[in-house]
C-alpha cells in the first residue's frame, strides 16, 4: 500500500489497532510524528515552546501521561509509541518538504509543526472563529498557559515563561489538578482528579484518546515525512534520482515537496512507481 500525508495516521491506526492486512507499507511524506513509530525518539527542542524550556517533561502536556499508572486512561495520552512495531514499512521522506518542514529553534516551520506548536494556545482557540465548517476545535492541553498559573507572577512571567524554581516546588498532585497547560475540556472532572480514571467502554476510550491526541497532545519530534527514521530497515529519500525521471523535474532545484505524488505528472514520477513495482517485498521494520 502507498499512503500519502495524513492518510498515514489512518492507515497506521488501522494496522496497529485492527490488524489490517498488507504486504508492504509505503509511507509517503507522512504527516505523523517520528515518535509515534519509534518510542525512544530524542525530543526535538525545536518542537518545545520557548516558555516551557525549564519545565520538566512530565509537567508538559506532551509528557503528562508519565504521571499516571498504566491502568489509568491518562497514561495512554502520548504520541510515544502510538504505532510502534509496524512491520514492512518504508518511510518515503523528503528533506525539501514544505508542509512538513522542520522548524528552527523557537520557530514554526511548515504547517504541520505550526499546528503542533499552536495546540492549547489562543491561536488554536481562534480557529473556532473561522468559517471551517463549524468545527469545534478544542483549546486544551498543548502549549497554552493555564490561567491558574498565568495570573501568578511567582510561577509564570509573560514574555519569559515558567520560573524553574517555582515549578520545581509543585507536586504531582498539583499539576494534575491544576496543570501548567490549558486544562482539558472533555471529561475535565476525571482528567484533573488524583483518583484513578478508567473507561470501561473500549470504543469510547479509543475515541477519546484519538480526540486528545489530535486536539491537546503536541508532538515533540519532527514529522516522519521530512526525516529518515533510522530504526526502519528501509527509507526512501524522495530527492534521490531513482525516484524521478532522469535529468527532468519541473521544480527548480529538483525539490520534492508535499503532495508531489499527485501534483506532478506521471511522466516525472515513473521511476518511483517502477521502483515500487519492482520491490522485492523485503521491507524494514521498527521492532
Amino acid at each position: 500500500i502507498l499512503v500519502c500525508s495524513l492518510g498515514n495516521m489512518l492507515v497506521s491506526a488501522a494496522i496497529q489497532d485492527h490488524s489490517m492486512p498488507y504486504e508492504k507499507y509505503y509511507m509517503l511524506n507522512a504527516a505523523v510524528p517520528i515518535e509515534a513509530y519509534v518510542i525512544n525518539t530524542v525530543t526535538a527542542q525545536e518542537m518545545i515552546d520557548s516558555a516551557w524550556s525549564d519545565v520538566p517533561p512530565g509537567y508538559r502536556a506532551s509528557g503528562w501521561s508519565t504521571l499516571f499508572a498504566t491502568n489509568d486512561f491518562r497514561a495512554s495520552l502520548s504520541w510515544r509509541g502510538r504505532f510502534a512495531g509496524i512491520q514492512r514499512a518504508v518511510n518515503c521522506y523528503s528533506e525539501t518538504e514544505d508542509v512538513l518542514a522542520n522548524p528552527a529553534l523557537h520557530g514554526l516551520g511548515g504547517a504541520w509543526s505550526k499546528q503542533e506548536l499552536f495546540k492549547g494556545t489562543s491561536v488554536w482557540n481562534a480557529l473556532n472563529a473561522l468559517s471551517l465548517g463549524n468545527l469545534d476545535v478544542a483549546c486544551e492541553g498543548g502549549w497554552g498557559i493555564n490561567t491558574f498559573h498565568a495570573l501568578n507572577p511567582t510561577v509564570y512571567v509573560t514574555g519569559y515563561g515558567f520560573l524553574s524554581n517555582a515549578v520545581a516546588a509543585l507536586t504531582r498532585d498539583d499539576v494534575i489538578v491544576h496543570p501548567l497547560f490549558t486544562p482539558f475540556r472533555a471529561e475535565s472532572d476525571n482528567m484533573h482528579s488524583t483518583n484513578l480514571f478508567t473507561i470501561a467502554d473500549a470504543s469510547y476510550r479509543k475515541d477519546l484518546r484519538a480526540k486528545f491526541l489530535g486536539d491537546a497532545i503536541p508532538a515533540t519530534s519532527f514529522a516522519a515525512g521530512s526525516n529518515a527514521i533510522t530504526i526502519f530497515g528501509d527509507n526512501g529519500n524522495m530527492n534521490f534520482a531513482e525516484c524521478k525521471k532522469p535529468n527532468a523535474w519541473p521544480r527548480n532545484g529538483g525539490e520534492w515537496r508535499h503532495s508531489d505524488i499527485k501534483n506532478v505528472a506521471y511522466f516525472y514520477l515513473s521511476e518511483l512507481y517502477r521502483r515500487i513495482a519492482n520491490d522485492s517485498g523485503n521491507g524494514g521494520s521498527n521492532e
